[in-house]
């Protein structure tokens, strides 16, 4: 509510008179826009209709996340490679370089809001303390966002004092790392998260969970012995389109389901994983017996490193 010169108040809520006489300044944009919302609108009723006819729940997902008692996470991470990167952003630590690209992005684009999400996400208490990647490009990126607790730009200096380690089991050794994030190659998710659960350390391990069937019941037996939270990243799954579905099933709203057909499409050399390769990768720069390990390659190849 807001006052009025003679006292009175009157509702700050913007009525549809007021939204036809704004838009009415701009006639042909005023047109599309006023378009644009009675179809939004309609599509909101229309939705909603729908749901409470069918019997489902219209509200929208919502997932809230808390620290445990309010403590510090001390976070290690494992893999700064594409999606390692991505994952950090979703705890909430971004490189410098990435903060200054979203919000150049958005002054040229202001339907960007990649930074605008960024910095609105929960404060997770989250302290990152370990980083290992045998790239060393990659590490000292993953140093510089994970020292960036205050997402900000290039122009801001930031002290680390975070440690890198040169192998994953040192890092998952550490005295002052309680959780692991697992953002290596397929054929590291099994040892890294075992060797993790052994030292009691919490995993959050990319997909697949191993590279083996065998490594699948190690990985089961040493997360239960050990006690520890382990989640694996399938973050498709967790969206509202899969929540929805799963209710619409267990409320046998559409009858007997004999079969499930998936399609995806990567018609493009990103998706087919035709990823750039770094300027300053080699074999000196990149611990490439580290990174094969029991994968069963041993020539060095930069293409298959990056992609």
């Amino acid at each position: 509510m807001e006052s009025t010169e003679n006292g009175k108040e009157k509702s700050s809520r913007f009525t549809r008179r007021e939204l036809l006489k704004s838009l009415a300044t701009l006639p042909l944009v005023g047109a599309f826009a006023y378009g644009y919302y009675k179809k939004n609108k309609y599509d909101k009723i229309l939705n909603s209709n729908i749901m409470s006819e069918l019997g489902m729940d219209h509200n929208p997902v919502e997932f809230t996340v808390k620290p445990i008692d309010g403590k510090i996470i001390r976070l290690g991470l494992v893999g700064y490679g594409i999606r390692g990167e991505q994952l950090f952003r979703g705890a909430g630590f971004a490189h410098p370089e990435w903060i200054d690209e979203v919000i150049e992005s958005n002054k040229q684009n202001p339907s960007d809001k990649r930074y605008e999400e960024f910095i609105s996400q929960e404060d997770l208490n989250i302290q990152v303390t370990g980083i290992c990647d045998v790239f060393d490009v990659h590490a000292e990126r993953a140093i510089a966002a994970g020292s960036n607790r205050e997402r900000k730009g290039s122009v801001n200096s930031v002290k680390s004092d975070i440690k890198r380690y040169k192998t994953y089991k040192d890092l998952c050794a550490a005295k002052d790392v309680d959780a692991i994030i697992i953002a290596a190659p397929d054929h590291w998710h099994g040892p890294i998260t075992i060797e993790a659960a052994r030292n009691g350390k919490h995993v959050y391990c990319e997909k697949p969970m191993t590279w083996t069937v065998p490594e699948t019941y190690i990985v089961r037996e040493e997360v239960k012995k050990n006690n520890i939270v382990f989640q694996l990243g399938h973050q498709g799954r967790q969206t509202e389109s899969y929540i929805k579905a799963k209710e619409a099933i267990d409320k046998k709203l559409i009858g007997k389901i004999s079969l499930i057909e998936v399609t995806t499409n990567r018609n493009s050399p990103n998706g087919a994983w035709v990823y750039p390769i770094h300027k300053l990768a080699s074999e000196k720069t990149i611990d490439w017996a580290q990174f094969i390990g029991p994968a069963p390659w041993h020539e060095f190849s930069l293409e298959r490193f990056f992609r």
